[in-house]
């Protein structure tokens, strides 16, 4: 039991704290943990929701807050410096808020956002039913972007090609503090995957900034401190999934020598379904 965490107040605000609580909850191996603190200790409050101890909210189509699952249990957030952004936690299926969790809705932990692709209904050897969340980071979606033509940077900063990236998507470049010049042709065809090229060639690390739909590309001192995995124990269950990750919304047909559908199809070259999502994709 862990009753009281203190720092010097000359090593305030350097991290400290938050250091002594992860390697000893790394070191640990809790199952499960209580937390008490004051509601006025906005300082701590602000830590332990670094650390995780924080419920997910459901947001509604326009990002405002429709509920909080407090019930949502086996949280976990993986990751990754330039990479993975992914988010899973539980709910008991017979929660009243159940019904609130639906595929592509937006849901927020502390101030990130993330999007639900996969709703997993499990029931277990002893008969409990739970729905098992798997959601990703809002800004997996500039990989759905409409596809970009080939362009060519000529000694130019990492801002060029940020700005080639995000047009049209709804996002902005934020603050760029990289300042390598490089001449390149960028043949990726979706926003995401120009983000991580940009990165790739000019360094530094992509920070995305979902609430605000700002890609930051910032120099920082140390390493990357690479990838959280988290591992689940097999269930003997019966399940059904939801998955979405796959989703297409626009599809277009092509034939031989250019060929379309569209003298058929109202002059529509493609189909679409916005059944999960009114996004195109």
């Amino acid at each position: 039991e862990l009753l009281r965490i203190a720092v010097r107040p000359a090593w305030r605000r350097r991290g400290v704290a938050e250091r002594l609580l992860r390697e000893r909850l790394v070191r640990g191996g809790f199952e499960r943990m209580l937390l008490e603190v004051r509601a006025g200790n906005m300082a701590a409050r602000r830590l332990y929701e670094k650390l995780g101890f924080a419920r997910p909210v459901v947001l509604d189509k326009n990002g405002a807050w429709e509920a909080v699952l407090e019930n949502a249990f086996d949280i976990v957030v993986t990751s990754e410096v330039n990479g993975a952004d992914t988010m899973e936690f539980y709910l008991p299926f017979h929660d009243p808020k159940r019904a609130m969790l639906d595929n592509e809705k937006q849901v927020q932990i502390v101030n990130d956002i993330y999007r639900i692709r996969t709703l997993t209904d499990t029931k277990d050897a002893d008969g409990r039913i739970v729905t098992q969340v798997y959601a990703e980071a809002a800004f997996y979606d500039l990989s759905f972007s409409e596809e970009k033509e080939t362009v060519d940077f000529n000694a130019d900063t990492a801002d060029a090609p940020m700005r080639h990236a995000l047009e049209g998507t709804g996002w902005s470049v934020g603050t760029v503090n990289v300042t390598t010049l490089r001449t390149w042709q960028c043949t990726e065809k979706n926003a995401l995957s120009i983000l991580r090229a940009t990165q790739n060639i000019h360094g530094g690390d992509l920070i995305f900034d979902c609430p605000n739909r700002l890609v930051h590309l910032l120099t920082f001192g140390g390493n990357d401190s690479g990838a959280l995995f988290a591992y689940r124990k097999n269930l003997k269950s019966i399940e059904r999934v939801v998955d979405t990750r796959s989703l297409v919304t626009r599809l277009y047909a092509y034939g031989k020598d250019g060929m379309t559908f569209a003298s058929i199809n109202g002059g529509k070259d493609y189909v679409e379904d916005f059944s999960y999502t009114t996004e195109v994709r």
